[in-house]
């Protein structure tokens, strides 16, 4: 348990699979944002760790006991389900608990995939709105009017805690989100000051208590849509490079300018290709990409790829044809492993939709990357 409240507070809930089988209650960087921002307003947040989840039921009477008058979900693709009933368990045994959630991938969350249980599914400004439903008669900071894109700086630091505690290491630093309000020049953009991502690398190399960690970047491709905010950014890693190593998601048209290579040459360890499902016929897309890809490797033959297939609704079978093509040419050629290709889930088409992958696709997974393992339990049981 991180930060004991026992009261009117909040507690925070972000679950993962630990193993195939096995959930973990564990710390995520959106719900230490939360708590920052709690702390800064003098209201109790605790995060609930827990290595070995317990039953169901179990898990339910453990969250009530905190003592806490609200709890939120951090919810993602991998434990919507669980979320889902581990929320109806808790209205059933306490119904007088007040269930919220939040979280990059929920905030898109249909209204009619929200459980009835939850009282609110917080899509903008997690930080002020969780604290406006916890303390609706104090009035928080509010922020972001008057320093524009950089309002994520307006949250305190997550990182000097961290760094001077014995808090588990978290791998994971934010440059951006699109979790601001939506409205104006930024269209619900929020990012870090290219001098706050400094100071938090730094301290979150020194809370890894690694020699030099893999650090995933989060939001990088928000943060550095403007060739200006770009080449600030990009010296920031340059000048820490000899601290840290990067994990990197961006989008094909940025690989296809160029900028997938600037970051393999300022320390980037891993870097992932949002790649959609249909490649457009008749362009020499696909020969562009296995180039970048292969000139990156040569900058840096320890370099990591990974794909991340993004499925839409204008998806076709010649198209999808040509990314199976692609995909087929990386793995023949050692780019990338089986396990380095993903599915992005869309929370819009609703959480429990099945991708169905076009044929060439599906062929293709069926014969090189082996079946879907098992999805996780908790406590060996709670399918997914």
């Amino acid at each position: 348990m991180l930060g004991f409240s026992f009261g009117s507070g909040l507690t925070l809930v972000h679950l993962e699979p630990s193993s195939p089988r096995l959930f973990a209650a564990a710390d995520h960087l959106e719900c230490r944002y939360v708590r920052a921002y709690f702390r800064e307003q003098g209201t109790a947040a605790a995060q609930y760790i827990q290595v070995n989840l317990a039953g169901m039921y179990e898990t339910a009477e453990d969250l009530i006991a905190l003592g806490n008058e609200a709890i939120a979900f951090h919810v993602e693709p991998t434990s919507y389900r669980l979320c889902q009933e581990l929320s109806g368990v808790i209205k059933q045994l306490d119904g007088g608990m007040r269930i919220f959630w939040f979280g990059d991938w929920a905030a898109s969350l249909p209204e009619r995939e929200l459980p009835e249980t939850v009282e609110s599914l917080v899509r903008r400004q997690p930080e002020r709105m969780l604290h406006r439903l916890v303390e609706p008669d104090v009035q928080g900071s509010e922020g972001g009017s008057d320093r524009g894109r950089d309002e994520l700086d307006l949250i305190p630091s997550i990182w000097e805690e961290a760094a001077s505690s014995r808090q588990a290491p978290l791998l994971a630093v934010k440059l951006a989100d699109r979790l601001g309000r939506g409205m104006g020049a930024y269209g619900g953009r929020r990012t870090h000051s290219p001098q706050r991502l400094r100071r938090d690398l730094e301290l979150a190399v020194a809370a890894s208590r690694q020699l030099r960690p893999e650090l995933k970047l989060q939001g990088f491709h928000e943060a550095t849509e403007e060739a200006a905010r770009w080449n600030k950014i990009v010296g920031v890693l340059e000048s820490c490079r000899e601290r840290a190593a990067w994990s990197i998601d961006l989008p094909m048209e940025r690989w296809l300018r160029g900028d997938a290579l600037g970051l393999a040459e300022v320390g980037a360890c891993e870097l992932g290709l949002e790649l959609p499902v249909s490649l457009k016929s008749g362009q020499p897309i696909a020969a562009e990409i296995m180039q970048q890809l292969r000139q990156i490797r040569e900058v840096n033959p320890d370099i990591r790829f990974r794909i991340i297939l993004q499925p839409s609704a204008e998806d076709t079978e010649s198209g999808a044809r040509s990314t199976a093509i692609l995909l087929q040419e990386c793995l023949d050629n050692g780019l990338i492993g089986p396990s380095a290709i993903h599915v992005k889930l869309d929370a819009a088409d609703g959480p429990l939709a099945r991708t169905v992958l076009p044929a060439s696709l599906e062929e293709l997974a069926r014969e090189r990357l082996g079946s879907e393992s098992e999805g996780a339990l908790i406590n060996g049981f709670w399918p997914l």
